[in-house]
């Protein structure tokens, strides 16, 4: 399980002091369906086993774009609105210039509680910011809001 930590301070379990970012959960030990599952702990990506990746959002300088992998796909956390009678998610162009995105790669959708929505891996046009929520073979209209989360996997020049 990955997961997204907002706050600072002590893991319950694991004892992990963390931070905001991604963590995972490591029990190797575990010998399901016997095993205790308390036995792991949180692990940061960016351990030894994976690139540490943190996302700010909403903050218009290049710090918002981070290198998630060995190539130049990064992550930015946005605010989109959706209005509710297209397939299209607008997120504008004052936080993530116009022609910023060069290879869109996915986008993760929650709604404002951070429950995730969708996964949208359709077409993005780079001059408006704006994407289709779906995947090119089916598309999600969803409910008019200006709220939404947006995790922002791109590549860019």
């Amino acid at each position: 399980m990955i997961v997204f930590n907002t706050a600072t301070g002590q893991s319950s379990i694991g004892d992990v002091s963390v931070e905001p970012g991604f963590y995972y959960y490591s029990n190797p030990g575990q010998n399901f369906p016997t095993g205790n599952v308390n036995a792991g702990e949180w692990k940061p990506l960016g351990s030894a086993e994976a690139p540490k990746v943190h996302i700010t959002e909403n903050t218009p300088t290049e710090t918002n774009l981070v290198t998630a992998n060995t190539a130049t796909e990064k992550v930015i956390s946005i605010t989109g609105t959706a209005d509710g009678i297209t397939t299209h998610m607008d997120l504008g162009t004052t936080v993530l210039p116009k022609d910023t995105v060069v290879n869109f790669r996915k986008a993760i959708i929650c709604d404002s509680n951070g429950t995730q929505v969708l996964v949208a891996t359709g077409s993005y046009d780079s001059a408006t910011n704006k994407f289709v929520t779906g995947n090119g073979m089916m598309n999600y209209r969803l409910p008019a809001a200006n709220d939404y989360k947006v995790e922002l996997y791109f590549t860019s020049n």
